[in-house]
């Protein structure tokens, strides 16, 4: 077959995968995770329910996408990545346009759980990011982070417009003027770009031919099924890492406008706090995601957990805004590196063609985490009527997985009995 590449170097189609992986991200995470906060309010009106029973809206929406991690992953590393993102993309803005007419709690519930979550799930970084892992090889780091960025870049944009939205309109129309967003843009991208592997256009990894291409040594392993996968002492620790700083995450994305709003700041620029989370997170990405093509990826895992933990202490022992301002910067730039980094030590430690299989596992593992934030924020609340319990809970938290992290192996452990690794060009 002759080298389409080298006779047409702009025609790498895995530049048009990083688009499509990046812009699923921006409306996968911030569509959803980054305006649960602004719909506290709205929602608690219209459904005449509490803080603490909406809290429970962000365990669902994990707890469901969670839940589909292994089943995405076993597609996804069959090769359905097209099918997936179409459909999440398509599930995801009919669930917008069904929420936008809900009128109780369990509707706007069931619209959550079988439309929302599930279509998030799907054009998630799972999905997204086995994709890219196929895709690049020398650049994974990069490309795993500019796409992981996406969720940032989406943080960033859409609260203040969801705030202009809600206060000019209402939150009924700004949530079918999403799906219909979602629907009109999205749902054709996935379809017409999505491609799971360089082979199927008969082009290569990184647009450069095997003979060019500098050779690497990437460990791919055969034969792992989910229970082998639990008796590898590096799964649990990354994944008992990625745990706790995803509980930080959450609590910050879900809690922090309601914080701000507890200090006196208005809505827009409560949602202007979420948009500086996001801009500094969106930062992060692009930094860890450069480093993980440079240094070990689990002395990374370490380092976003201590940035994230000292970001934290101005804003829990100074009352002034001035230093909420600074904690909200850096705990951003440390939460940034979480996907890129988990992306890159699951592809490193277990090789590209297991990506969907292991990060769908630890998705699942991860779920007995991910649905403590909301409810927990939400009922210390209720309880203490302030949110400053809350983050001090989510410092001893960071606290407990940067111990964890540090004893991340740097190379890959094999269970006794297990198949050694096959090396491959």
């Amino acid at each position: 077959m002759a080298n389409h590449n080298t006779a047409h170097p702009t025609a790498f189609h895995g530049w048009k995968i990083l688009f499509l992986a990046t812009f699923g991200q921006l409306v996968s995470v911030g569509f959803t995770v980054y305006l649960l906060g602004l719909y506290f309010e709205p929602l608690a009106q219209a459904f005449a329910t509490t803080t603490g029973q909406l809290g429970w809206a962000s365990s669902v929406f994990l707890l469901v996408a969670a839940g589909l991690g292994p089943v995405l992953g076993y597609w996804v590393d069959r090769g359905k990545v097209k099918i997936l993102m179409t459909l999440g993309a398509v599930a995801l803005s009919l669930g917008f346009m069904l929420l936008s007419v809900c009128s109780n709690l369990i509707e706007a519930t069931l619209t959550c759980i079988f439309l929302i979550a599930p279509g998030s799930a799907m054009i998630g970084l799972v999905t997204a990011g086995a994709m890219l892992s196929q895709w690049f090889e020398r650049r994974r780091g990069l490309a795993l982070g500019i796409a992981a960025a996406g969720m940032s870049l989406g943080g960033f944009l859409m609260p203040p417009i969801a705030a202009f939205l809600f206060e000019t309109f209402n939150w009924r129309i700004g949530s079918f003027i999403f799906g219909l967003f979602i629907l009109l843009t999205l749902t054709p991208c996935a379809w017409f770009i999505a491609v799971a592997t360089p082979a199927e256009v008969g082009q290569y990894p990184d647009g450069v031919q095997p003979g060019i291409r500098p050779a690497t040594h990437q460990q791919t392993r055969t034969g792992e099924t989910f229970l082998a996968l639990l008796a590898r002492l590096d799964f649990w620790l990354i994944a008992v890492t990625v745990g706790t700083l995803s509980f930080a995450s959450i609590s910050f994305i879900t809690y922090l406008v309601p914080f701000s709003r507890e200090l006196g700041i208005d809505l827009q620029k409560s949602a202007f706090m979420l948009s500086l989370y996001a801009g500094t997170a969106f930062f992060g990405k692009f930094l860890y995601g450069w480093l993980a093509d440079k240094f070990s990826p689990a002395k990374l895992m370490t380092s976003v957990s201590t940035v994230m933990a000292l970001g934290l202490l101005p804003m829990l022992y100074f009352k002034s805004l001035i230093f909420v301002v600074a904690s909200i910067a850096v705990v951003g730039i440390g939460v940034g590196g979480l996907m890129p980094i988990w992306a890159s030590i699951v592809a490193k430690n277990f090789g590209p063609q297991a990506f969907g299989k292991v990060k769908g596992a630890m998705s699942l593992v991860l779920t007995s985490v991910s649905v403590i934030p909301g409810p927990l924020g939400g009922y210390i609340h209720d309880w203490k009527g302030s949110y400053a319990m809350t983050f001090t809970v989510v410092l001893w938290v960071l606290i407990f997985g940067l111990v964890v992290s540090l004893l991340i192996p740097t190379k890959p452990s094999t269970p006794a009995g297990f198949a050694s690794p096959k090396i491959t060009p």
